[in-house]
């Protein structure tokens, strides 16, 4: 019987190497993952939103419709923000952090 979870855990990883990255080969790694700890213990799924896990996604659908998927806020975020840097009010703002962080990382002593 397994101990009672609450919250957000990695189950497992996987380096693929030389296995193709596929949409099917996330999904039978994800589905062997899922039925490990069973899928009434399973509510969400998130993954970046590279086409392959598009895929995955729409496979568990599928399959598992109980399982909710949705896609990183990090890749989410990311964009926006990129596209708020490159409007000329926050240019130069940005700019300067950049250069704060970089003479912060290159003196030891200051960390």
């Amino acid at each position: 019987m397994l101990p009672r979870f609450e919250g957000m855990y990695v189950i497992s990883s996987k380096e693929s190497g030389d296995e193709a990255y596929t949409g099917e080969h996330i999904f039978e790694y994800v589905f062997k993952c899922i039925e490990e700890v069973r899928l009434e213990n399973v509510v969400q799924l998130v993954t970046d939103n590279a086409s392959n896990n598009i895929v995955v996604a729409k496979m568990l659908k599928g399959k598992m419709p109980n399982i909710f998927w949705s896609s990183s806020a990090t890749h989410t975020i990311n964009p926006m923000l990129e596209g708020i840097g490159k409007l000329p009010r926050f240019k130069r703002t940005i700019y300067n952090a950049k250069i704060f962080m970089i003479f912060i990382y290159a003196h030891h002593k200051t960390l």
